[in-house]
């Protein structure tokens, strides 16, 4: 579980598709490099780990930012180009936890192929925000 896990992760970080993990490339690397029993995990599986990591972590981040001693919450937003070429909106939550230490997380990151005028990052940032409810 912690190998499926680190490989969502990896796919994440580095914007690269989902199948990688069940390529001939990796499959080699991971056994010649790490692991020599290394089993090549589906897109399929891959697929249900990232949505099952995602959920699991929007609850948490619900769970988090609905206790009582979050009393104030700031969102920021950045715009930034990823390693295809593509532009991508960030939206993130900054809020003080109960032990006074500042809290940041990610509430939102998506692909943004438009103009970056003003409504339509107010268009995204709102698509943002209502995914976490």
């Amino acid at each position: 579980m912690v190998a499926r896990t680190e490989l969502v992760r990896l796919l994440a970080r580095l914007d690269v598709p989902i199948s990688m993990g069940e390529t001939n490339a990796f499959e080699k690397y991971i056994r010649t490099a790490h692991n020599p029993k290394y089993v090549p995990i589906s897109r399929q599986t891959t697929t249900r780990d990232m949505v099952k990591i995602f959920t699991d972590r929007k609850a948490k981040l619900i769970e988090n930012l609905s206790s009582s001693a979050v009393n104030c919450v700031c969102l920021t937003y950045d715009i930034w180009f990823g390693n295809a070429k593509e532009d991508y909106f960030s939206v993130v939550a900054h809020y003080i936890n109960s032990d006074w230490q500042l809290e940041k997380m990610v509430l939102g990151l998506v692909l943004i192929d438009v103009s970056h005028n003003g409504q339509n990052i107010v268009n995204v940032l709102y698509l943002c925000l209502l995914i976490m409810v």
